[in-house]
């Protein structure tokens, strides 16, 4: 009954965290967000900048789950986030864990064979999410990720962030070649940009939150027309995240 998201990219700033923070709304906001009742943990795998989960950002208490910070460009640091997870493996209840990805893990842990990533991601019913901006790079490495690690890259979400332009604007995306290569156990949505006055003044906090309780970073409290305008680009988020719980996990695949 779990499903592991793994929020990654080609480098940073691409909208991996923003990404992460708004799947977890999605999930925290049941039922009005049209997603399923769950359990949810976090894993922010970015010791230096961890700004998904955490003190400084979304904590357990916060989220009323588990949220780690843990070292995800190491082997060691995989293998802490299975021991961590594993109850929720074990568990009958339906739970969710997104994994925001630090900037950079590439090669270290998905370059040429890497079993031990695998085992873990096929053990945590992990999808892989992919979060796009408008550069060839962003394609390249995700061809890479697959052609590196086929098995573990059998089913996943691309999101192109509108962040970097309308969709239509991916041409390199839709000119690669790549979506008629994944197949159908893939996914591709367009995630859209958060208005840059709700998300100044939403900083770190989590969506839920400065949404329902007009609380902001540091107890700022938002605007009317802040909280509005971050409500409304939370229905429209909402609305295109839901396509990840209809991803099969890597578990799910095999059984």
């Amino acid at each position: 009954m779990l499903k592991t998201f793994i929020v990654d990219g080609e480098k940073g700033g691409v909208g991996k965290s923003m990404v992460s923070r708004a799947l977890l709304d999605y999930y925290k906001s049941a039922p009005v967000s049209g997603a399923p009742a769950c359990k949810l943990a976090i894993v922010d795998g970015d010791m230096g900048n961890s700004d998904v989960g955490g003190g400084d950002a979304i904590n357990s208490e916060q989220l009323g789950g588990n949220s780690f910070v843990l070292d995800l460009k190491t082997v060691d640091g995989w293998a802490q986030m299975a021991d961590e997870l594993d109850p929720y493996v074990q568990s009958d209840e339906l739970v969710r864990v997104v994994v925001s990805m630090p900037a950079g893990v590439g090669y270290a842990m998905f370059g040429g064979d890497k079993p031990v990533t695998h085992e873990i991601m096929v053990h945590l019913n992990a999808v892989p999410i992919w979060v796009m901006n408008r550069t060839i790079e962003s394609v390249v490495a995700l061809e890479k990720r697959i052609d590196n690690n086929p098995n573990t890259y059998r089913s996943g979400l691309i999101v192109k962030n509108t962040f970097f332009g309308p969709s239509d604007k991916f041409e390199i995306l839709s000119g690669s070649g790549l979506e008629n290569r994944l197949g159908d156990q893939w996914k591709v949505i367009d995630f859209p940009e958060l208005y840059s006055m709700a998300n100044l003044a939403v900083g770190r906090q989590s969506f839920w939150k400065a949404g329902d309780e007009g609380q902001g970073e540091k107890s700022r409290r938002l605007g009317i027309g802040e909280k509005l305008a971050l409500n409304a680009w939370r229905r429209t988020a909402w609305q295109s995240l839901a396509a990840a719980e209809s991803v099969q996990g890597l578990a799910d695949l095999d059984s």
